[in-house]
């Protein structure tokens, strides 16, 4: 051992301390990082430059040349996940760059932003035109590792942002889809629409009803002539059991649309269940005589436009077995609501309640028959008539129904 240690001190007092050095540490220049890279060596080439930012940090021309040595890098790898820290490096390295004062680099720089965003970009389309034949959750995860990548070149590309929401939209990952409009919705002021409609949808879709209705209504408030953004918030709204609002809304499609079907029987319903509620109100509530009769006076109304809905439905219906059970449904339900209601009255809105609610139970008896004369096996169904005959006293038809119910 200190033979050895003698000989290598030899060696050293024989060519100086400069043969050590220039064994341990090599002096790289622009030009030799640059030939490295040209011959295909990159990660060398990275040495190179970063050896020489070391010495001259805020050199612009050393930054961008080490911008474009990371993109190939990241061009190197096959699997786009493995890109993304190549790009952040590269991003970073390109913002250093931000303040450039040549036009040339400017130029070169804005290209080289453009073209990796574009061509990580298209990449993702690509894969997933192709899951519109074939499901694939490999496909789609490359897919949306392709959006991100383009999303840590240009922060400021909406397509992106969109383009990967709809990625883990088909997914079926409609978290992942939301937090990814929300994280554009932070980036962007005012979100663009076709991002907020999608946003919008989405939460209505996931169950975040309070925010799908906001930015619907945000939306429609922009474009209030947009017939699919009301669609939207009418669906929002009748999730949220927020009927009052639905009906509005649709007595405004109605008015532009007088002969649409869906508009008839999403009014029907709405109006059914806004009734039904307000007579729960109404017989459950601190309320004197006079702002019940007022109030009732309003439902009768109601319920005037929810017949004429029904009537329209039925009329128009491709099943006539679903309607007619609605429509018996809903005089049977109301029926009750107008009874305990009378219930707690003491003066002639009684009575007026008590006759509505027979009137009702009466119509109801046309649709109660067809049901079951199309359903003559189900019980439930001759179990509602019995009630229905047992209310208006009619003893020997409710001794029919009550024996087809097996009661």
């Amino acid at each position: 051992m200190n033979i050895y240690l003698t000989r290598m001190a030899g060696l050293a007092a024989a060519f100086g301390f400069f043969f050590i050095s220039a064994c341990s540490t090599q002096q790289y220049t622009l030009d030799n990082a640059r030939e490295t890279f040209e011959g295909g060596n990159h990660d060398q080439a990275l040495i190179a430059v970063n050896s020489l930012l070391s010495e001259s940090p805020d050199n612009e021309q050393l930054l961008y040349f080490k911008a474009y040595i990371l993109k190939n890098l990241a061009a190197d790898r096959d699997q786009p996940g493995s890109r993304k820290h190549f790009y952040t490096e590269m991003k970073s390295s390109l913002n250093a760059t931000a303040d450039a004062e040549d036009p040339e680099l400017t130029g070169k720089r804005d290209s080289l932003i453009v073209s990796t965003w574009q061509y990580e970009q298209d990449a993702g389309i690509n894969l997933l035109e192709q899951t519109d034949e074939i499901q694939s959750e490999n496909i789609l995860n490359q897919a949306i590792a392709h959006f991100e990548n383009a999303l840590t070149v240009n922060p400021d590309s909406t397509s992106a942002y969109r383009l990967k929401a709809t990625a883990f939209y088909r997914q079926g990952d409609l978290q992942k889809a939301v937090e990814t409009l929300q994280k554009a919705e932070l980036t962007f002021d005012p979100l663009p629409r076709e991002m907020e409609e999608k946003l919008a949808f989405l939460l209505l879709e996931e169950g975040h009803l309070q925010q799908s209705i906001m930015h619907y209504q945000k939306l429609r408030e922009n474009h209030p002539e947009d017939v699919d953004l009301q669609h939207g918030l009418v669906n929002a709204y009748i999730l949220d059991d927020q009927h009052e609002n639905a009906i509005g809304l649709l007595r405004g499609l109605l008015e532009r649309d007088p002969e649409n079907y869906s508009y008839h029987h999403a009014a029907a319903t709405e109006l059914f269940f806004y009734i039904q509620n307000s007579f729960s109100e109404l017989s459950s509530g601190d309320f004197n005589d006079q702002e019940i009769e007022d109030r009732y006076e309003l439902l009768m109304k109601d319920l005037e436009e929810a017949e004429k809905h029904y009537q329209f439905v039925k009329g128009n219906h491709p099943d006539a077995d679903e309607i007619m059970f609605i429509t018996a449904a809903f005089y049977k339900n109301t029926a009750n609501q107008l009874m305990i209601v009378a219930n707690t009255q003491r003066n002639n809105l009684s009575d007026r309640l008590h006759k509505k609610a027979r009137d009702l139970l009466l119509r109801s008896i046309p649709a109660w028959e067809a049901v079951a004369e199309r359903n003559p096996e189900n019980a439930e169904i001759w179990k509602s008539i019995y009630q229905v005959y047992s209310h208006l006293d009619m003893k020997e038809e409710a001794a029919k129904a009550q024996s087809n119910a097996n009661l």
